[in-house]
């Protein structure tokens, strides 16, 4: 079908200490994300783009971390945009 898209994306974490005593482990973690775009001239005689993406699309729990900074992942997140040229 012209102008429509689809994409997918894998992120891979491997587990982490948080100290560098090693006296905290994060686990590994897998994240998947889904998404399609579609581009049209039909509306408005201007390209228009519509994308729609679901982020964590299995709602994996987990952690991120940066040295001694963690912080919860996103949840399952669902993602509407449109874009238009004028």
């Amino acid at each position: 079908m012209p102008g429509f898209a689809l994409n997918g994306r894998v992120i891979y974490t491997g587990s982490s200490y948080l100290t560098t005593a090693n006296t905290v482990k994060f686990p590994d973690w897998t994240r998947l994300d889904v998404g399609a775009r579609y581009t049209t001239t039909q509306l408005t005689g201007k390209p228009v783009t519509f994308r729609f993406n679901i982020e964590n699309i299995t709602g994996e729990n987990y952690w991120l971390t940066t040295g001694t900074y963690v912080t919860v992942g996103a949840p399952r997140t669902y993602i509407l945009s449109a874009a238009f040229d004028f």
